[in-house]
């Protein structure tokens, strides 16, 4: 917890209890951009199975919005267009405010958001501040994916994806 610093080093198990993580993640019907490995024979290079056809871009995605605590999931928004603050905003009073008024009514809860450009728009920063003044935030070091719990869920959830038989063929699909 280095990165963290003084504020939350000396943290309990019941103190990262508090946090409520969210996040956006984008699901594609092929990988694209990314190496993927495949463990076959010396003599079987041209096997299909060993073999994946390529889609520019990655084809049709979804792109979907998470939160996030201890020992509840809150609900998983697909995002019909691009995240802007004023997106980010309506997605916060629908989604985060209820979600936080309910898995963390005794009010030590703590908002957790990276520093993507929709959250620390001008419009958000000022509307979380102003409306959402009962819920504390989690302020993270910028590019540290690796302090966002729900990244494993994300994984989990792109592995499961990847794995469906029959593989989803559209966008509703995924």
């Amino acid at each position: 917890m280095h990165r963290l610093g003084p504020p939350t080093q000396h943290w309990t198990v019941d103190d990262w209890k508090h946090v409520a993580w969210s996040d956006e993640s984008r699901f594609q019907l092929y990988r694209a951009g990314g190496r993927v490995r495949v463990w076959r024979k010396l003599h079987d290079s041209m096997d299909p199975t060993c073999q994946q056809g390529t889609v520019q871009s990655g084809g049709a995605s979804v792109m979907v919005c998470g939160l996030c605590s201890w020992g509840e999931m809150g609900p998983l928004i697909r995002l019909e267009t691009a995240l802007t603050g004023d997106r980010y905003v309506t997605i916060q009073y629908d989604h985060l405010h209820p979600f936080m008024s309910i898995v963390h009514s005794d009010g030590f809860g703590q908002f957790q958001q990276d520093n993507a450009a929709p959250h620390t728009s001008r419009f958000a920063t000022e509307w979380l501040q102003e409306y959402i003044s009962g819920i504390r935030h989690f302020h993270r070091p910028s590019k540290s994916p690796d302090m966002n719990i729900i990244e494993h869920i994300w994984y989990a959830l792109q592995r499961t994806v990847q794995k469906r038989s029959p593989p989803p063929l559209t966008s509703m699909d995924l």
